[in-house]
């Protein structure tokens, strides 16, 4: 990443001098002399660049001192503090020291500001379904048995060094089956309460039972990590135990986003992206409702969304259905080849940015 830059340079008359650079403290340029006549030399040159923060121990060096008085009444041009150095890798600098005063009255330098600070390292931790998973490479499970990917495989390409991306998406799970174990016959059949797909969930002493991934999460995740939630897919389905009713998927939202915050990670959620449907020429949102149910509980509790639903299905609309099919799509409607998982990817990082997300300031480029 680029470092921050120096501090602002003064105007320079007859012969100003110029600053050092790479960190030490410049000198302001001496004042010009007056011209034949009586008129004034201006004031000095720019105050020194701070340099970079390179380590824990050192912040950026201090900032160039003011310019030298002019010659004859008035004082000198002010001189302008270095800029600290700082980058997102490295340490901040300290605010550049204020510039000296001129030496027949100019007033002094304003000091330079901070740099940007250190990054700490994160985890990013991801719950999602088959079309956020990490499958193995190559792999023969999708149509045609092309090689099935998740964007979360893909999205760490997009990040510094100083995130750890954690998928723990799974296939065919929705928000409660990610979470919550359900109940097996001796056969190994899910069971469910209704006709509706909802499922029959363990119980011990009155609680659900956490599932391995929604463990490892909820065991993993410290504070200053982040969580991204995408569900909908599935939920929206009746195929046992996989449905989840609107309200109750707003619920469980609620429920997900609340366990991050209470280990002070940060939830944000992803609105399911659209399935291959168009009419006509024009994607058709499927999942339109359950992107609006997560929406709705995001702004009931504050939570950040990146809003992949409705960015989808532009994309799907611009480039049209057979594009999607041969290189987007393994064929059918919801799973991706590579490039269409590198899409996703793209398309939230997209939302990150317009956001200002606090993830932001970990994207690479």
């Amino acid at each position: 990443m680029a470092e921050s830059t120096g501090g602002a340079s003064g105007s320079a008359a007859g012969s100003a001098g110029t600053t050092a650079s790479g960190g030490t403290s410049g000198e302001g340029g001496a004042a010009g002399a007056p011209s034949t006549g009586g008129s004034l030399g201006s004031g000095g040159g720019r105050g020194g660049v701070a340099g970079s923060a390179g380590s824990a121990a050192s912040g950026g060096t201090r900032g160039g001192t003011g310019g030298g008085a002019g010659a004859g009444a008035l004082g000198g041009v002010v001189g302008t503090g270095g800029v600290a150095g700082g980058h997102a890798d490295g340490v901040s600098g300290a605010g550049g020291a204020a510039g000296r005063a001129g030496s027949e009255g100019g007033a002094a330098g304003h000091g330079g500001g901070a740099g940007a600070g250190q990054l700490p390292a994160v985890t990013v931790w991801i719950a999602g379904d088959s079309t956020v998973m990490t499958y193995q490479e190559p792999n023969t499970q999708g149509n045609n048995m092309v090689s099935l990917y998740g964007w979360g495989q893909e999205i760490g390409r997009l990040f510094n060094s100083k995130v750890t991306i954690n998928n723990q998406a799974i296939g065919g799970r929705s928000v409660a089956f990610f979470m919550w174990s359900v109940v097996q016959d001796s056969a190994g059949n899910y069971q469910c309460v209704d006709d509706q797909g909802t499922p029959q969930f363990q119980m011990s002493n009155g609680n659900t039972v956490n599932t391995s991934q929604w463990s490892r999460i909820l065991n993993g995740m410290k504070a200053g990590d982040f969580l991204l939630i995408q569900f909908g897919t599935n939920d929206e389905t009746h195929t046992c135990p996989r449905y989840v009713a609107l309200p109750d998927f707003e619920t469980d939202l609620g429920v997900m986003a609340d366990a991050a915050r209470a280990k002070g990670a940060t939830p944000i959620f992803v609105t399911p992206m659209g399935h291959r449907t168009f009419s006509g020429t024009t994607a058709t949102n499927t999942l339109l409702p359950y992107a609006n149910a997560m929406k709705d509980e995001a702004s009931k509790k504050s939570i950040e969304v990146e809003d992949l639903n409705l960015e989808s299905e532009a994309y799907y609309t611009s480039v049209g259905d057979a594009y999607l099919a041969a290189n987007i799509f393994d064929g059918g409607t919801t799973h991706f080849t590579e490039a269409g998982a590198m899409e996703m990817a793209t398309l939230i990082v997209k939302e990150i940015r317009k956001n200002n997300s606090s993830l932001a300031a970990y994207l690479s480029h």
